[in-house]
Parts: structure tokens; sequence; C-alpha cells
């Protein structure tokens, strides 16, 4: 199923509600007619599906039921380290082959050729750019090889030992040592929590030979396998190919998973967990027990109904109540579901300040047993219905025109999970069937029951510079929390409408269409700049990003960070009369979302976007609800409030980030980045300072605020399933009546995006003191402006033969990295400052190699360029990308925003794919020569001090 997560009921509980309803509801849940499935005689299950979004394509996944909670001791990691193993030699596929043979045929390493590992499965993923006899036969003949034909050589074994290494460096982080301890002590007693997906640094550095061969020999077989294939198929036809690839593979029982020793506790108990390099703390309330498995039948589907609208009241409580503010907690939500297949958790978390946390486990409590006590009321109920079936009813619609790639998806998901394999049409009648027999009586009752917190474990997770407990200290407080009796929810007042009367509409002064692109481009009378490109490619969806240029752009030295904290009003739409809260409620069950970005932590280095250009309003969903959005769209541009909460709770989080990105390294380096790129005398292109936070005014914020929206060029981009007139009804009505304005260009503010590139080279070398032992070293040079078309493509080109390059000489043959790749970020906002880099995390004694290695290929690459075969794969590569990007209403919106302030055009966004196929390996080299020299250079690292 797609809609809902997952939960299943106790046999009493089933029989209640099935003697509550009608007889039919006993039946099984339906499976989806389109799904041709089967199963060969070694036990090997297929599901097919035709999808012909986009044509010509086909999506080939194999599941296989097995990942780390099969492992021994000793093993631990080796799920995941075999996923690796999988791309290292077969019998069909010599080690080393396997992904250039691919890349040849127009495929790319971790985007269209990849896999995942977690606790209770492993998945091998194959998005092939056409359909024929020879890539399918190819990719299947992978997958079987997957299955049972593995060589797993002690040399590919060794070689790939440094790699495993580097990616779990890569995710060390403070957060992550405590989240491990958690998981660790959770189910006490259980090897649940030690079985963490990536393994130890011991336990990859030891496994053998003799470990793999004996995991992938018990735990690999046909029948523990799942393919899946949709896409411009025809279903029968792709049985042959099955047979062929699959079927002389040996048939095996089926394995089941290894006891866990899951006992569930008999008493309520405690875990602590600190680490220095923590900045705000987490308070957990939860209970164990048994999982439950997936529902297969409808009364145990709508019990899992029952659950999901209990979670949905009480998270949209919460939500409600940090809006207004006076809350301990940051955040706080329920959820009750099966983890991993193994147990099932029930509880509450929240986050706060470290010096809060008492407070908020207080609070958190009283939260709970006030909702246990005294339930929901009838319109948090209907406004749960609300969003389950608005959700539901745009799943339908959407389904025909969703990439294979996305139903693949879902499939994969719900064979993970063994749920029942329900089409969106399917679920959503039987939504229409249930929903309204649930009352608030019932959501109440099962919320009460299946959050009771008996034998709960409370856990805090705090820096260790907070005031950290003992676990007996936590357990009284937790148990004294829980004899908490608040009283009833309070009901507030209901706001009955976004606006009573529209605006008086403006009108277009000024048209033209761009026939090629089929773009419509006009001038309100007030100003406003709008683009219009209809696309039903992706049925009942539409993007309007609303522009309105300065923001960042125009602050002071005095004012730094100021259109961050006035971006709150849009990010969190507020204004004067109606809360968030209140518009959070009005939109319930509208098909359609709001929401606003503009300034930011000017630490996002990297290219000449690095910087915001001014704040951003993106009204996204259903055309059916698209007017609502731009309601509320009008509202913040006409009368925008910060509001008090979300003013406090921004100074918050952002001072959290700044100390954060001083004690962990990859972290820091984002900031590292931004000072080395851009000129430190510029305030606005350096990163957010907590005395500049500090110092931001909530009063001056808004005043900047109320100035933006008056005054700021507007430009609109509308692109997706809205036709030109009602597109063009819309702007005007709810933009062209904003005040008048002057118009924008790619000439706007240019003075103030004119700013001085520091004389090169530019390097920072810095180090940290943490306890992560990580380093991130990004190496690059200052590239082109997005105005030289010709020069952006040819760095492009360059970038994506560099990354194929870097995955054999930097992670494969120096294993300095577990993942890297060149990228090209052409100069918009700031001419001057494109940057072609590449960066990555590694062990802090290969940072001097590293960056040697990066600067070599660059050097290189400008003497010698690319080899013809290079060239040929790149090329195809990009033809296969060009092909899926034009059909996408994503990519579209990306390249139509701003298109007038970028001063971008049109007939050249439709000219690449011709271009990229027209370049040589000359043109590409004496490009890259024009950019790179040493004294260009831009190297950072940032690593821990010595110890």
């Amino acid at each position: 199923m797609s809609l809902l997560p997952r939960a299943f009921y106790p046999a009493s509980c089933v029989l209640a509600v099935a003697a509550f309803a009608a007889p039919v509801w006993s039946q099984p849940l339906p499976t989806d007619g389109r799904l041709v499935t089967g199963t060969l005689d070694n036990g090997l299950k297929y599901i097919i599906m035709h999808h012909d979004v986009p044509e010509g394509r086909v999506e080939l996944y194999v599941h296989m039921g097995t990942g780390s909670l099969n492992e021994s001791e000793k093993q631990r990691g080796i799920a995941h380290y075999l996923e690796h193993m999988a791309f290292n030699g077969s019998k069909n596929f010599e080690p080393g082959a396997l992904i250039p043979l691919f890349e040849s045929m127009g495929l790319q390493f971790g985007r269209d050729q990849n896999a995942y590992t977690n606790m209770e499965e492993t998945v091998y993923q194959l998005s092939m750019p056409e359909v024929s006899p020879d890539l399918i036969n190819k990719g299947l003949l992978f997958f079987s090889d997957v299955v049972g034909r593995l060589s797993l050589l002690p040399n590919e074994i060794d070689s790939e030992r440094q790699i495993i290494q580097e990616e779990r460096r890569r995710s060390l982080s403070g957060q992550q040592r405590a989240g491990y301890y958690v998981l660790e002590h959770l189910v006490p007693g259980s090897i649940y929590g030690q079985r963490i997906t990536i393994g130890t640094e011991g336990t990859i550095n030891s496994v053998t030979q003799e470990d793999f061969r004996d995991y992938y020999g018990r735990l690999y077989t046909a029948s523990n396998a799942t393919l899946m294939i949709v896409g411009d198929v025809k279903p029968e036809d792709m049985k042959p190919y099955i047979q062929n690839a699959f079927g002389d593979l040996p048939k095996k029982d089926k394995p089941t998973r290894q006891d866990l020793s899951i006992k569930i506790p008999a008493k309520p108990y405690a875990i602590v967990a600190s680490d220095p390099e923590l900045t705000s703390a987490s308070i957990d309330i939860t209970r164990i027990d048994m999982p439950r498995g997936e529902p297969k039948t409808v009364p145990e589907y709508r019990l899992e109904l029952v659950e999901r609208m209990g979670e949905s009241c009480f998270n949209t409580r919460m939500q409600n109540k940090v809006s207004r503010g006076g809350t301990s907690f940051l955040r706080l939500s329920a959820g009750m579901g099966d983890s991993s297949g193994a147990i099932r958790e029930s509880g509450i978390s929240a986050f706060c300040e470290p010096g809060k946390w008492k407070q908020c486990l207080a609070d958190s409590a009283a939260e709970l047993q006030r909702a246990r006590n005294f339930g929901f009321t009838s319109r948090e109920l209907e406004n749960a219905k609300k969003r389950i079936m608005s959700g539901a009813e745009r799943s339908v619609k959407m389904e025909a025109t969703t990439p294979s790639r996305g139903i693949i998806q879902r499939l994969n998901r719900d064979v993970g999970a063994g749920a029942v394999l329900m089409s969106p049409e399917q679920e959503l009648t039987l939504l229409q069937e249930l929903v309204p027999s649930i009352t608030p009586e019932e959501v109440s009752r099962h919320f009460s029951k299946e959050m009771e917190p008996r034998n709960a474990a409370f856990v805090v997770v705090v820096p260790s510079s907070a005031e950290v407990p003992t676990e007996a200290q936590l357990l009284e407080l937790g148990l004294n929390a829980l004899k908490a009796h608040p009283e009833a929810e309070a009901e507030g007042a209901l706001a009955e409408s976004l606006m009573t009367d529209k605006p008086t509409p403006g009108k277009v002064a000024e048209s033209t269409l761009h026939e090629a692109t089929g773009t419509w481009n006009g001038w309100l009378s007030n100003g406003v700049r709008v683009h219009h490109k209809f696309m039903d490619e992706r049925k009942d969806n539409v993007i309007i990003s609303i522009s309105l240029v300065g923001g960042e752009l125009l602050e002071t030295p005095e004012n730094r960070g100021i259109t961050a904290a006035a971006a709150l009003a849009l990010a969190r739409p507020a204004t004067s009369t109606l809360s968030s809260s209140d518009i959070r409620e009005l939109m319930t069950g509208k098909k359609v979302i709001v929401g606003g970005m503009g300034g930011g932590r000017g630490g996002r280095g990297g290219g000449g976007a690095s910087l915001t250009d001014g704040l951003r309003l993106i009204v996204a969903g259903s055309p059916d609800d698209i007017e609502s959005g731009m309601q509320v769209a009008y509202l913040v541009l006409t009368d925008p409030k910060i509001e008090d909460a979300a003013f406090s709770q921004w100074k918050t989080q952002e001072l959290q980030s700044i100390e954060g990105a001083t004690k962990n390294p990859q972290r820091a380096a984002s900031r590292v980045i931004a000072r080395t790129i851009f000129p430190e005398s510029d305030v606005r292109v350096q990163p957010l300072t907590a005395e500049q936070v500090t110092h931001i005014d909530q009063a001056a914020a808004q005043r900047w605020l109320d100035k933006l929206i008056a005054k700021s060029p507007i430009e609109v981009t509308i692109v997706g399933d809205l036709d030109r007139d009602r597109a063009i009804e819309l702007v005007d009505t709810y933009l062209g009546s904003l005040p008048a304005r002057g118009r924008v260009s790619e000439k706007t503010l240019m003075k103030e995006r004119t700013i001085p590139r520091p004389k090169g080279p530019r390097t920072s070398i810095v180090t940290i003191k943490t306890e992560t032992p990580q380093a991130f070293v990004l190496a690059g040079f200052y590239g082109a402006n997005e105005k030289d078309v010709a020069d952006v493509r040819a760095l492009s080109m360059a970038s994506r033969i560099l990354s194929t390059r870097m995955i054999k000489e930097v992670r494969e043959d120096a294993q300095l990295v577990y993942s890297i790749g060149a990228s090209s970020s052409p100069a918009t906002t700031f001419p001057g400052f494109g940057v072609v880099q590449a960066g990555a995390t590694t062990e802090p004694h290969k940072v001097d190699a590293l960056i040697a290695k990066l600067s070599e290929m660059y050097a290189t690459f400008a003497k010698e360029g690319c080899t013809d075969e290079e060239l040929k794969t790149a090329k195809l590569q990009f033809a296969k990308t060009f092909e899926d990007q034009y059909k996408e209403p994503g990519f579209w919106q990306s390249r139509l925003e701003q298109v007038s302030f970028r001063g971008t055009d049109l007939d050249e966004i439709l000219a690449a794919p011709e271009a990229y196929q027209a370049l040589t390996c000359e043109q590409i080299r004496a490009v890259f020569a024009k950019y790179y020299s040493p004294e260009t250079m831009i190297v950072v690292a940032v690593k821990p001090e010595e110890q």
C-alpha cells in the first residue's frame, strides 16, 4: 500500500471491528490487477507491470529478503559489504567490467545503477535507458548473478575494504554516535540494536571470504528474491527473459531470519546518551512490543486507519501549539509502527534546547496524557480525514503519468514490508468506504490504548555540556512526569475563510509567445513579470514560483541575516489577522502546498548561487486547489507577519547550527568553503555568525519584510498542468493586484551583484576540535558564468568525464573516498564566481593525498583532455538525461525561474542536446584549460586537531 504507514492489530481487536462493520469487510485486501506475478520452479518471485511513462524505458529491481539482522557478531556489516561485492565480479561479469559496460550503454553509476542495504533487505536497481533485448538480457543476467553467482574473490574483498571504511566514516557525527548508543540499548538483551547496517571498523577489517560465502550461501537464494520489472514492456514478453536468466539457479528453501532474542521489557527503564558535538536535546517516551506485520484484510486495514488518524490528530495539535509559542519543545510528535520488522514502537519524540530538557520531558508527558485521557475532537478528526482523503485522491490522478521509477519504488516498499500490493485506485475506493464510519471516540480509545506508556523507555539525548542525568534520575523524572493530570484541550475559535473578497485584478500589459518552447511571457500592468508553460506530462501537478528580487543582496554589515528572519512569514505563512495555525486549518484537505524561503546561513558554498538573491514563494499542487494556494500567496505578499514563536525558534535553531559547525568537519566545511570562494570583506557572502543572529531584531525584520514585498521586482514562473487562460486569470487576480514596482531584468541590482573576486589560488586548511575522526576536502577552480553558454556546456561535459575517472582513480584505485564526482556550477547571481569542484569526506591522514590527486587530475585534463571513448560514453549519458529532463515540469520550472533576471535565452535551452553532441575533445580541453590554472585553484580542507 502506498499512502499509510504500517501496523497490524491483535486478533481481538480485529474481531471487535469486524463485528461492528458490515460483513463484507471481512474480505482480504484487493491486489492490483495490472500486476503480472509468478514464481519460478526454484522459488524466485517476479512482478511485472506495463507502464509507458517514459516511453521506451524500463526499471529493474531485485529485492533480496535479507539485511544486517541476519549477520553473526563476527559478520557485522557484511550484508552491506556484500552489496558492494555484487559490482566486483560474478560468473558473467569480470571484476571491473560491470560499471563501464553499463556506462557505455548510457547509464550513470549511482543514478541508473545502484543498490542499498538496511536491516531487513538488500535491493539492486537498474534504470535502463531503452527497451531492447540486449539491455534487458544484460540487466537480468547481472541480477541473476547477484542472486546466485557472485565470485567473492579474496583480492576483490580486500580492495573494497577501505572504500567501505570511507563510507562508514562519511556518516560519523555526534548525532550518529548518540543514535547508535540509544539503538543498542533500546531492546536489552537483543542483538537488534547491535546490527547497525554499516558494521563496525573492526568487523569491516576482519571479515573474510569464508564469512562472505557463509552469509551469501545461506541467504542469497532464488526463493529469497523478488524481481520487479516496470516499464514500457509487455509482461508476457518478459517471462522468457526471466526464465532464461534465473531458471538455472538452484532450488533452495526460503531462509528465515535468525532469532534476535527480543524480549519485551518487563518494567520501565531509561537510556541516557550524550556527546560533545550535540547542540540540541531530544526526548523520547516509547514502548516496545513485538512487531505486528502488515494488514492483510479490510478490518486490519481499517484499524490501521484508526491508528494513523490518531497520530495525525496529535501531531497537528502539537504543530499548532509550537506555532503559537510558549512550549518548551521545538517539535513534538507521536508515532506507532513496526521498525525493521523486528519490534513495534509506540510513543512520542520531542526536540528542545539542551537547557530545557527537564521541562520538555514534563510537558511532553503531559501532552501525551492529555491526549490519552481526553482524546480528540470531531474537528480534529475531520481534518485528519481530509488529509488522508486528499492525498489518496491526488495519488489516483497522478499515477498515470508518474514515471516508472516512482511506480517501482512503491512496489519495492510494499514488497519489503510484506504488504498487499494495492493500486492507488483500490486504496481510494477502500478509503471512501471506511473513512466515514470512523468516529472520534474510536480513534481516541485506540490512541489511549496503544500509547499507554507501560514499561516505557525514557530516552534523553543531550550535549555533554548540558546537565546529563543518570539513568536512575531520568527514570524517576519520567515516571513522575507521567503522573500529570492535565486538563482537556481547549478548542479555539475557527477562522472562517482565507479572504472574504477577491482583490481587484490587474491586467496583462504586454505578452509574447516563444513558439519553440511553448512558453508565454507577459508583463502585468503593475510591473510583475510572468512566464507560463503548459505541461501535462505529469497530470494534476503545477508549480508556481514567485521570486522577489533583492533580499540578501541589499543587506549591510548592520543587518546581515535579516532576510532569513523576514522569510519566516513565507516559510510559515501568517498575517496580521490569520495565524499560521489558522491558515494551516483552512488549507486542510487542499491538494496544494505554500511555502517560502529567502536568506540563509551563507554557508552553502560552491558556485555563484551560494547566496540567495531574494525571497521566493512556491505554490505547488493540484490545479483543482491552486487558487487557494494563490490566495495564501496574496495574503503573505500584502499583509505578512513574522510570528513571535517562529522568530524565537528560528534564532534558537540558527545558533545551534552555527555551534554545530564548529564541532564536526563535514558541517564546518560548508562555512569554510563560502569563506574561501568569496571575499571576506563582503558580509553578504560570508556565513552568518552567532553575533549577527543574536543582533537581529524581530520588529526590524518585519519592517525589512514589508519593504521587500512592497518594492521588490517580481518574476513569476508557472509550469505544469494548468492551461494558459486559467494561469493568466490567477496571476492577474492575485499578483496583478499588488502595488506597482520596477520591472525585473538581467541588469537589476547589477551594482550589488558585482563584487571583486579574490586573487588566487584560494586555500583554506582548517583544523577543529572534534570527536569525529573525519576530514572533508574540496578541490576545484573558478568556472564560467551562466551567460557563457558554450563554456558552461564544455565544463559540464568535462565534469561528467572527470566524475567517471574519479570513481575509478580516486575511489577504486587510490581508495581515498567512498563517493566523489566533479560538478560545474556556473555563476548566476554573482558573475565571476562559477565553480568547478569535487569534494568528499576522507580519513584525516589522507587529506594531502586527496588534494594532490584531484589537483593532478585537473592539470592532466587541462593538458590532455579526454579520449574519444570517454566522450562517446558521456554524450550518450547526456542524451538520455536530456530526453528525460525535457519531459519533467521540475526541469522547466528550474530553467524558466527568473529567466528575465538571469537573462536566460530560451532557444539555448532547446539547443542544448544538439550542442552537447557536437562537442569535441579538443573544444572541451581548450575551455577547461581556459578556466583551470594553479592561480584559479580553490582548495578547502577541514580536519580534526591532532590528538
